[in-house]
């Protein structure tokens, strides 16, 4: 029909951690412990979105850290995969203009910050798609009517489950060497 016109989202989906409108950026590269622990909590209200019957756009890929693009940005700069392979899988971020930020000059908060907003978007993903996968063996009819809104995302595909589980022990890790520092700390105080 000549008259109607097709809907457009507001912006272009990120393709890296500085992809944004008007050159700001996601929290990265200063990320602190409590704005992750935030960041975190809205991966989790996605996820809930999700399972709640929400499309993958209206609930996964509301968070920015969610998109392939930044996905394989944080995970460049944090050192889980070698980006020169992962670029050529995936072309559609051939146009992105970012610079890896080194992680060996941040603080050991940074750091974890960033690994836990890593590990809770790349987990939310990759929830998203086994949640799809679940949905579309499901002998029930709903399953047309969300294979359908979500048919057209990609969730991460070059990302296999033993880097996943290879970050999420990371992040476990981490977490724990930081809640240890942070009791001895108390008791020398």
């Amino acid at each position: 029909d000549e008259h109607s016109t097709k809907t457009k989202p507001p912006r272009n989906a990120p393709s890296s951690l500085k992809s944004m409108l008007h050159s700001e950026s996601l929290p990265w590269e200063h990320l602190t412990l409590k704005e992750s622990n935030i960041i975190a909590l809205e991966t989790l209200s996605r996820l809930e979105s999700n399972l709640r019957g929400a499309s993958v756009a209206e609930s996964t890929y509301t968070c920015l850290y969610a998109h392939d693009g930044v996905l394989l940005d944080m995970g460049k700069q944090l050192g889980f995969f070698d980006f020169q392979e992962k670029e050529e899988e995936t072309s559609h971020n051939s146009n992105n203009n970012n610079t890896a930020t080194t992680t060996n000059n941040i603080s050991k908060g940074t750091k974890l910050a960033q690994i836990c907003i890593f590990a809770s978007s790349l987990s939310l993903v990759k929830l998203t798609e086994t949640i799809r996968a679940i949905v579309m063996h499901a002998d029930i009819y709903e399953e047309e009517d969300y294979s359908i809104s979500s048919s057209s995302f990609t969730f991460c595909n070059f990302v296999r489950e033993d880097l996943l589980r290879q970050v999420l022990k990371e992040a476990l890790h981490m977490l724990q060497a930081f809640g240890r520092e942070e009791e001895e700390e108390e008791e020398r105080m």
